[in-house]
């Protein structure tokens, strides 16, 4: 018979040294049923590591690690050999043993001795009572609203984590200096006494808090088992209320970039009181025009190409941010800052960018705004848009059969039909899945699909924008 122990964490487990310092594995309440046995204790997220305490082995036995997970996948993590007789404690480790990092309740752990003699013995835990700590953890709101009391906060983590009583999150405000204030200035929440909610792919916490007067920023930060875990600290300013922001501004140096010229723009969310919040590294932004180079496009800048035949070019580029957008027009110059035009390609490659705001009946193509009478929508949380008028942006052919109410779509060569009321659409003849069906808007006659689809059936990248409640609030289309 195999005894089996299973511990939710070593903080509760106290080793026995010896005399001669070495480590005894606990002793069971009632002498061993078997001569041999395997004992595996639970990791904890704060050591990673599994503790197996063998019995009756000898040294040059092999030991075999196993790991089925929860749906059933076997999987072998390795094995290794018994360098002592009697007994002796392994310790593995996710630097041995990788998968050890992404343990999750449910998992099986087994280990199994291989004696040179005589039969083989094993245990197999199940890991019900495992911690996991979270992969990812954000903040929706962008600001903490400086003096506003009883402000709801979401915190954000992966839908995979399963919090243990001993995981908290601290917020801990800082002053303009960057010291850390007054330790009574501090809030923690315990995570397991919040009402932790599913949203797609997410879970989220809405928490009820109250800046500190003075504070500058606050640190929230994820503990478990008292250990502070540093790649999930948030770092979150103090300001003003950008909820609803009135204007984005996307502002560059100069109207002019020079041939061979690097520039990098910022951009800014104002609110009703004409303050202003740096968005640059979480706006999204597309760009139009044939004289950048298609390397080092990031955050809005870009770098001029060096020929002389794109003087006189026009490079346009939006930014999305916060349900607002802002486009600006640049005109390439010559090194010395002369505008005399070169030859001028033609067509800018066929890249198109379209940005659509959501219940906006307006949407940016390259940069241009064009009417449109059905606008993207929110239904059953999930994000819609008029097929007609996206596709039609990238140069779409798209027909409508009134006899079999079906959305064709031809384009660069390929065909689309979208079945209004049916979850399955074709693609060159090939049979796809939505898991919602396309549906039209009454009144207006025009066709509603799922972003995600849009984009997949037409071969587009796509992105989104969101607002401080974790909802859609732009959508992004290229081609590029």
């Amino acid at each position: 018979m195999i005894r089996k122990k299973l511990m939710a964490g070593l903080t509760a487990f106290a080793f026995i040294f010896s005399t001669a310092g070495g480590v005894v594995p606990p002793q069971p309440a009632q002498a061993a049923e078997t001569e041999h046995s395997v004992d595996i204790y639970n990791f904890t997220q704060d050591t990673e590591k599994v503790l197996v305490f063998t019995k009756g082995v000898e040294a040059g036995d092999v030991f075999r690690v196993t790991l089925t997970s929860a749906d059933g996948r076997e999987y072998s993590l390795g094995a290794g050999v018994i360098r002592k007789y009697d007994q002796e404690v392994l310790e593995l480790t996710p630097t041995q043993y990788p998968m050890l990092k992404n343990l999750r309740a449910g998992d099986k752990l087994t280990v199994e001795i291989i004696p040179e003699r005589g039969s083989r013995f094993e245990n197999t835990v199940t890991l019900d009572g495992v911690k996991v700590k979270p992969a990812s953890m954000t903040l929706a709101e962008p600001t903490i609203i400086k003096d506003k009391r009883a402000q709801t906060l979401t915190v954000c983590f992966d839908r995979d984590y399963k919090p243990s009583s001993s995981d908290f999150l601290q917020f801990v405000p800082y002053d303009k200096d960057g010291k850390r204030m007054d330790r009574r200035d501090a809030q923690e929440f315990n995570i397991l006494d919040q009402d932790l909610r599913t949203r797609n792919s997410s879970q989220e916490l809405s928490l009820r808090f109250t800046p500190a007067k003075e504070a500058a920023y606050y640190e929230i930060q994820y503990v478990s088992g008292n250990t502070i875990v540093d790649d999930l600290t948030l770092k979150v300013p103090v300001g003003a209320d950008f909820a609803n922001p009135s204007e984005l501004l996307l502002e560059y140096p100069s109207t002019k970039v020079k041939l061979g010229e690097t520039v990098q723009p910022k951009a800014y969310l104002k609110n009703k009181d004409g303050e202003k919040m740096d968005v640059t590294s979480t706006a999204i932004f597309t760009y139009t025009g044939v004289a950048m180079e298609n390397a080092g496009r990031s955050k809005g800048g870009f770098t001029v190409k060096k020929d002389e035949k794109y003087i006189g070019q026009k490079v346009i580029v939006t930014a999305v941010a916060g349900g607002c957008t802002d486009t600006v027009t640049l005109t390439v110059v010559g090194r010395d800052g002369s505008s005399e035009q070169g030859d001028v390609p033609g067509v800018p490659n066929g890249k198109t960018g379209v940005i659509m705001n959501i219940n906006s009946k307006e949407m940016m193509i390259n940069g241009q705004k064009k009417a449109i009478d059905a606008p993207p929508i929110i239904r059953d949380d999930r994000t819609f848009v008029p097929v007609r008028a996206v596709a039609e942006a990238f140069g779409a052919k798209v027909t409508f059969d009134d006899k079999n109410y079906v959305v064709n779509i031809e384009l660069d060569g390929n065909t689309i039909a979208m079945p209004i009321g049916q979850k399955n659409y074709t693609v060159n003849g090939q049979t796809r899945a939505m898991d919602v069906a396309p549906y039209i808007v009454s009144g207006v006659d025009r066709t509603m699909i799922p972003v995600r689809f849009a984009a997949e059936a037409m071969g587009f990248k796509v992105s989104t924008t969101q607002n401080n409640d974790g909802t859609t609030a732009s959508v992004i289309f290229k081609n590029y």
